[in-house]
C-alpha cells in the first residue's frame, strides 16, 4: 500500500497540462499592394496549434490540429485573426518536432482562400471579403508567397521566406487555442512539491543543474531517489498513526 500510494504521489506531482503551443515565422513583406502593408515592413505570421499533448518536444500537429492563425503587421497593432476551429484551413503534410523541441518539418503548406466577412477579426486593416492568407509550396512553385490577401485576390502581399522552416520558431505553450501569450515558464516540478523536495535549497544543491553542483552539507543525489525517499517518508507519516492505532 504505501509503495502504491508512493507512486500516485509521484504520477500526481508529474502531471502535466494539455496546452496549445504557437510557431511564428518573422517576414519581411515583399510586392504589397494592400494598404496598411507596405514593402520591408516587418510582419509575423502565427500558428496556434493542439495536439492534446503537454509537451512541444517530439510531436506531430497535422491539419485538424490547427485553432488559430495571426497575422501581425508593423509595429502599430495591424493585425488579421482567424478562428482555425470553425472553418479549417487547407493543409500539406504536417509540423513536426524533434526530441529536443526543434523542428523537424513545417507544413508544406496552410492556406485558407476564401475567408468571409465575419469569419476573422481584423485591426488597422482595412480588409475587404474574401479574404486568403496562408502560403502553398508545390513541385516548381518558387518565392515570393502570397501570405495575405483581400478582395478575392486582388490585393495582398507576400514573402520571400515563410516558406523555409528554418525561418520559424520552436512551438512555445500558449494562453489559448487563438492566443499567442506564452504560458509562464513551467518550473520543474521538483522545485515546488512537497513529496520531490529536498533538505538542500535547489540553487544551492540541485541535481537539476548541469554538472550536478555540490556544496558543504549537500550530497549530489538523482531526482529520482530523493524523489522516492521524500514520498517514502510522506507515505510512512500519513500510514503510521493508522497502524499504531491497529496495534493497540
Amino acid at each position: 500500500m504505501k509503495r502504491l500510494i508512493a507512486a500516485t504521489l509521484l504520477a500526481a506531482v508529474g502531471t502535466a497540462q494539455a496546452a496549445p503551443f504557437a510557431t511564428t515565422h518573422n517576414g519581411t513583406i515583399t510586392g504589397s499592394t494592400l494598404p496598411g502593408a507596405t514593402d520591408g515592413e516587418p510582419f509575423r505570421f502565427t500558428l496556434i496549434f493542439d495536439n492534446g499533448g503537454t509537451t512541444a518536444s517530439g510531436q506531430t500537429w497535422s491539419r485538424g490540429d490547427l485553432t488559430c492563425v495571426i497575422v501581425r503587421i508593423g509595429q502599430a497593432g495591424a493585425a488579421f485573426r482567424q478562428d482555425l476551429r470553425v472553418h479549417t484551413p487547407e493543409a500539406l503534410n504536417t509540423f513536426a518536432t524533434l526530441p529536443d523541441g526543434s523542428i523537424h518539418r513545417i507544413f508544406s503548406g496552410v492556406r485558407n482562400t476564401a475567408v468571409q466577412a465575419g469569419e476573422y477579426s481584423a485591426s488597422g486593416l482595412a480588409l475587404e471579403a474574401p479574404v486568403g492568407w496562408g502560403y502553398w509550396v508545390t513541385p516548381g512553385s518558387n518565392p515570393p508567397f502570397p501570405v495575405l490577401q483581400d478582395r478575392g485576390g486582388q490585393r495582398g502581399f507576400a514573402s520571400n521566406t515563410i516558406a523555409f522552416y528554418a525561418a520559424w520558431s520552436p512551438p512555445v505553450a500558449v494562453t489559448g487555442a487563438c492566443d499567442d501569450t506564452p504560458l509562464p515558464h513551467r518550473r520543474h516540478p521538483a522545485t515546488h512539491s512537497p513529496c520531490l523536495a529536498w533538505a538542500c535549497p535547489p540553487s544551492r544543491c540541485s541535481p537539476w543543474a548541469r554538472p550536478p553542483q555540490a556544496h558543504a552539507g549537500c550530497a549530489a543525489r538523482t531526482p529520482e531517489s530523493i524523489a522516492a525517499r521524500a514520498c517514502r517518508t510522506s507515505a510512512r507519516a500519513v500510514f503510521q498513526p493508522h497502524h499504531q492505532g491497529l496495534a493497540q
